[in-house]
């Protein structure tokens, strides 16, 4: 049997663990978020941090600066900043024409990184919190560097005029791959033709 003492204690203690994961789910959900949909925003984060750029993340408007950024961490005691770049969010903003070339592995992004961190860091001891690790983040940087990309391959089946040979096929040629981290070129590599004579496959049936 356990004390009146002892059960205060193991009260005490998972009132205080309690707490602790509380407070630790709040801080990590009150950390301060950029969404960049152009290389410019980023640019702009890293050599003029009291200038807002668009951080709209839905029908209402958000601007927010670096600056701004770094005293609401401090406010909130939160030790990181979220920085990502999100294609799908470019609905929302005025910025349809802007572009995005920079990739992780380009000297002007780690510099532009390097200068958002130490301002961060030294301004409100906040760490960056980046989303790069990842094949969408890295494809184009890796065909860059390598020149190395996937294939992908269409095709159609059609008649061909059995007397002339002539067949005609109509196919969608894709030119543009998007998905949240920006829009990837797709270049036709080669169109190929294969005549053949179909084979009825019988039925069967399981055992």
């Amino acid at each position: 049997m356990r004390t009146a003492i002892e059960i205060k204690q193991i009260h005490i203690l998972l009132s205080v663990v309690a707490c602790m994961f509380l407070s630790l789910c709040v801080h990590e959900s009150r950390a301060q978020v950029f969404i960049l949909t152009n290389d410019q925003q980023l640019r702009d984060l890293a050599n003029s941090p009291e200038k807002e750029i668009d951080n709209t993340t839905g029908i209402n408007k958000s601007k927010m600066s670096l600056k701004q950024a770094v005293e609401q961490a401090k406010s909130w005691h939160s030790d990181q900043i979220v920085i990502a770049f999100d294609e799908f969010f470019r609905q929302y903003r005025d910025d349809k024409n802007t572009e995005r070339k920079l990739t992780p592995d380009m000297d002007e992004y780690v510099n532009c990184i390097a200068k958002i961190s130490n301002y961060t860091t030294k301004n409100a001891g906040a760490g960056l919190q980046l989303s790069l690790l990842s094949p969408l983040e890295l494809g184009q940087a890796y065909r860059n560097q390598t020149g190395n990309t996937g294939k992908w391959a269409a095709f159609k089946v059609g008649m061909r005029n059995a007397q002339t040979g002539k067949f005609s096929i109509q196919m969608w040629q894709q030119t543009l791959w998007t998905n949240n981290k920006g829009a990837t070129p797709v270049k036709l590599g080669a169109v190929k033709a294969y005549a053949f004579k179909g084979k009825k496959v019988e039925k069967y049936s399981s055992c």
